[in-house]
């Protein structure tokens, strides 16, 4: 896999401006708070997807109401230019750092679905 290689989704949120109606609906169909199991090709047969309702706001990667997906990256600067020169439009810069963990960057698809690419910091 190359530096710039876009690996299984990681991360899913869900932005919405009813927090805890969706909280409630998601308890309520048993939906885990924390992860859900999904084939992966990796040497083990299953990975973890984490998930989280967020509130939307006037940031443009949480600007409405929608279902955004996170995708691992093992080089984010690489994996960004070549996501642009793809044709994928930057909704932020790289965001994070060593301080939080990760380094992060929005960006919207052909269609304008807004989707995460994150890089873990060691």
């Amino acid at each position: 896999m190359d530096a710039t290689s876009v690996r299984w989704p990681f991360w899913i949120g869900i932005v919405t401006d009813h927090l805890e109606r969706q909280r409630a609906f998601y308890r309520t169909c048993s939906v885990s708070r924390s992860h859900s199991s999904v084939p992966t090709t990796s040497s083990s047969s299953w990975t973890a997807i984490s998930s989280e309702l967020l509130r939307r706001t006037d940031d443009p990667e949480y600007d409405r109401p929608r279902i955004q997906i996170g995708f691992e990256v093992t080089d984010i600067r690489a994996a960004r230019s070549r996501l642009i020169d793809q044709g994928a439009e930057p909704v932020t810069e790289i965001l994070g750092g060593a301080e939080s963990t990760n380094s992060w960057a929005y960006f919207r698809d052909a269609d304008g679905n807004v989707f995460e690419i994150t890089e873990r910091i060691p």
